[in-house]
């Protein structure tokens, strides 16, 4: 095989293009299949190919420059010259080919640049039946979030298509896919993403599709006559090029990068729907103005606790009366506000105002409000508003709108934007008031009450569990089933709901891709098959909402059980929220970590006998990976995850006595052995974070004076030859080195 370098001479005389290599040695060529009339360009002759006798094999490496003179673009390799037409609204006024080095066939025959799409060939018509009387698009929200970004009005859709289908789904809402026309209109992008947090998705299509052979551009749909910035200004860092069957640009938006980038992708892969333009006329409004000012906890209201770190409310009660229940902790109001000013109040001390978004807290408040009828009979500010928006109430706090809300009688009416619950010891209705009206409001912790808690990372099941009778046999059995019981299904239906998974009833398709895009970085296989799953699962059926979240849970089992457990391990995290609970805990809090299961590393441990990095152990019929290396405790804890495990809790004593009676693959005694118990914010109290069994405190061996060190939250197992010879000790976080020792756990 010869290897012959090539510099391509490009020339410009007005709109034609002349391209002259160096080299006349043909290659073979794979051929793409081509209609009957693209052979010939609008406005040359048709040429007659003929085959090469050539048969020595021949890499051409060319670095193309392009030039135009007149109507035509002639294209020169070696000694033979080759004059075709182009399409004229390709690429940009100045250039039409990309800058990158590429590939190009040398031949000796006079041959026309093939065509592979005809934009004209798109079914690009507004859909007349999405909009109502009014030329309103009909239930807008649907689509996805509408920004407005430099003038123009951007749709981040919440579904998964086809370059061809987002193209068509844009114009049926008269709009057009996503493209910019001048540099301006990228840059604006590009500067957006430098000042927020980017809360959609990170994979989008744009207009763009090649057209010729030579790697030109159109900005598909738009109008034949326009000019638009230069494509290749805007690829991806380090992008080095089209596959063979990439011929449309996709944008991506890669997490904590703040740029956009775009690549070419396979025109056939799955990817957010998204446009942008105007609709006939904008969208109407769909849900209330909710305050933007970023409200914050006052940290002088705050002192630290007995472990000289964590800081808790210092005068709770000058607040109000506090109430804990089902794992929710709430905060009855004694003053009297205004809805914004009660909306501050609990926003100082750590909390939000009361959303009623799930059907269980009507009967919570009401349960509260039976221990203590005297004082909590009364009506109480939530976060609902219809505030810029008449009609649409929805609950500031979570973002959701209002849906089967308990409306007392003539409610809810026209101009209150507000809205107060009632709360009695025999039910809770909603009213509506004028948001200046001084009320008593309700506060609620961002995360749940784990005081009664055995672990913090079950509280949002231990919730759910309570709120629908759910036992801890039932939970475990969830993986194993495939039937469900109505309880079971109204359980998974609401940890959908508090982990933010299913919202106003519907499963948020745009936080499963996310989480899908997430779990498969550089890996478009990977993505194309999660993706595939969640727009498959998404779409299930069902006689309610419980019914079809359950279907959902389980048709993601059977296509997708890596994405389902991550998806679960996500939902753990966000119910936490953002805040602690002002108030200090009886036992400690947990470890916060970032969790992501690698399904290769999963499937490994559960089949394999063995792994590289560690040894897999079965120890009195419980199965255990122990680690090589001594780790940190966050370390460890992303480690144990990876391969869907948890980091060690000790259930027994007859747990501890198997193992240190285990070889554990030979390692020196004693050692030093991570486990999850955590007293952060306590002094003596110690939880297991991964398991549903308490931590006794006195039923363990402990260092001495294990008491004098609050601020050292963590536990390692100093393991020695014997029962009698190991102890628990308290460690500190983050550098301390043990050794990663992680259990398989139920439902986790």
């Amino acid at each position: 095989m010869n290897l012959v370098s090539t510099k391509t001479v490009v020339t410009k005389f007005g709109s034609s293009e002349s391209v002259t290599t160096g080299s006349t040695t043909p290659r073979p060529t794979k051929e793409s299949t081509v209609k009957p009339d693209d052979t010939k360009s609008p406005g040359t002759t048709k040429t007659t190919m003929k085959a090469s006798t050539t048969t020595k094999t021949v890499l051409v490496s060319t670095k193309i420059v392009v030039t135009k003179s007149g109507s035509s673009d002639t294209v020169t390799t070696g000694s033979t010259k080759i004059t075709t037409s182009f399409y004229k609204t390709w690429t940009s006024s100045t250039s039409s080919i990309r800058n990158e080095v590429t590939k190009i066939p040398s031949t000796t025959t006079r041959r026309p640049l093939k065509r592979l799409y005809k934009c004209s060939e798109l079914s690009c018509l507004k859909n007349k039946s999405l909009f109502d009387s009014s030329e309103e698009l009909i239930d807008a929200r649907k689509y996805g979030s509408w920004r407005e970004i430099c003038g123009e009005l951007y749709l981040f859709g919440k579904s998964i298509v086809t370059w061809e289908e987002n193209a068509m789904r844009c114009c049926a809402i008269g709009m057009k896919p996503i493209a910019f026309e001048t540099s301006a209109k990228f840059s604006c992008l590009q500067k957006l993403l430098k000042v927020e947090v980017w809360q959609y998705n990170y994979n989008y299509w744009t207009a763009a599709r090649q057209i010729f052979n030579n790697y030109s551009f159109n900005w598909c749909p738009y109008e034949t006559h326009g000019s638009f910035a230069n494509l290749t200004s805007m690829w991806a860092a380090n992008y080095t090029g089209k596959d063979d069957d990439d011929s449309c640009v996709h944008m991506s938006i890669p997490r904590n990068k703040n740029l956009t980038e775009m690549t070419m992708k396979n025109c056939s892969n799955l990817y957010m729907f998204s446009c942008k333009g105007m609709t006939t006329p904008a969208p109407r409004c769909f849900a209330p103005a909710c305050p933007q000012d970023k409200c914050s906890k006052n940290d002088t209201l705050f002192s630290v606790g007995v472990d000289k770190v964590t800081k808790f409310l210092s005068k709770p009660t000058q607040y109000g009366l506090w109430k804990s229940m089902n794992f929710r902790i709430f905060m009855f109001s004694r003053e009297f506000k205004t809805w914004e000013d009660a909306r501050r109040t609990c926003c100082s001390i750590g909390m939000k105002l009361l959303s009623l978004d799930v059907a269980y807290k009507y009967s919570v408040l009401s349960q509260i409000a039976g221990e203590d009828s005297a004082t909590l009979n009364a009506n109480f500010w939530t976060s609902g508003t219809e505030n810029g928006c008449p009609g649409a109430f929805g609950w500031c706090a979570e973002n959701k709108l209002v849906r089967n809300a308990m409306w007392a009688r003539n409610e809810p009416r026209n101009g209150s934007h507000c809205i107060a619950a009632t709360v009695s010891s025999t039910n809770t209705t909603l009213m509506t008031a004028d948001c200046r009206l001084a009320l008593r409001f309700i506060c609620e912790a961002s995360t749940r009450d784990t005081s009664n808690s055995t672990s913090k990372g079950e509280a949002m099941k231990d919730e759910c569990a309570t709120n629908y009778n759910v036992s801890i046999g039932e939970q475990d059995n969830i993986f194993n089933s495939s039937s469900f019981s109505a309880k079971i299904k109204c359980f998974l239906k609401c940890l959908g709901e508090t982990g933010g998974i299913v919202v106003d009833g519907r499963i948020v398709d745009e936080q499963l891709i996310k989480l899908a895009e997430i779990l498969s970085p550089n890996d478009d296989g990977k993505l194309m098959e999660n993706l595939g799953a969640v727009d498959e699962c998404s779409n299930s059926k069902g006689m309610n909402e419980c019914d079809k979240i359950a279907n959902v849970f389980q048709c993601g089992q059977e296509k997708a059980p890596n994405l389902v457990a991550n998806v679960i391990n996500s939902m753990e995290m966000n119910s936490t929220g953002v805040e602690k609970s002002p108030l200090q805990p009886v036992l400690g809090e947990c470890i916060e970590y970032e969790c992501k299961v690698d399904s290769n590393r999963s499937q490994r441990f559960l089949y394999e006998s063995s792994l590289p990095a560690g040894t897999i152990l079965t120890i009195c019929n419980k199965r255990y990976l122990l680690g090589n290396d001594p780790m940190s405790f966050g370390a460890c804890a992303k480690w144990c995850c990876t391969y869907g495990l948890q980091i060690l809790s000790i259930e027994t004593v007859e747990e501890l006595q198997c193992i240190v009676n285990s070889p554990l693959g030979g390692i020196a005694r004693p050692a030093k052995i991570w486990t999850s118990a955590s007293r952060k914010g306590t002094i003596t109290g110690f939880r297991w974070c991964t398991s549903r069994v308490p931590l006794n405190f006195s039923m363990w061996k402990w260092q001495p004076d294990i008491e004098k060190n609050p601020e050292y939250p963590l536990v390692t197992l100093n393991l020695s030859n014997t029962l009698e010879d190991s102890f628990f000790y308290a460690s500190p976080d983050v550098t301390y080195p043990a050794l990663p020792l992680c259990k398989l756990q139920p439902f986790v």
